[in-house]
C-alpha cells in the first residue's frame, strides 16, 4: 500500500490518497481544539463494499494506532 498527502492544513485538516489493490481511496482527517487541551479528530473514508468491510476496519484500526503513536511522541 502506498499513500500521498493531497492537502495539509496545519492543525486543521489532512487529506491523503491511498493506492489499494482494489483502487485508489481518498481519506481525510479534520481536527478541532476542545477544552482542556484535547483535540477531536474526525476521520472520513468512502464506505467499502460489504465484502471489504472487515479489511477496512482493520486498516482504520492501524491508522488510529499510528495516530496515537505520533501524538504520544509530541
Amino acid at each position: 500500500m502506498r499513500g500521498v498527502y493531497r492537502e495539509v492544513v496545519r492543525q486543521e485538516r489532512l487529506v491523503w490518497m491511498l493506492d489499494l489493490p482494489q483502487g485508489a481511496m481518498e481519506r481525510s482527517a479534520t481536527l478541532a481544539d476542545l477544552d482542556g487541551g484535547r483535540t477531536r479528530a474526525v476521520l472520513r473514508q468512502p464506505t467499502p463494499p460489504r465484502e471489504q468491510c472487515a479489511q477496512a476496519e482493520e486498516g482504520a484500526g492501524q491508522l488510529l494506532d499510528s495516530f496515537a503513536e505520533v501524538l504520544a511522541s509530541l
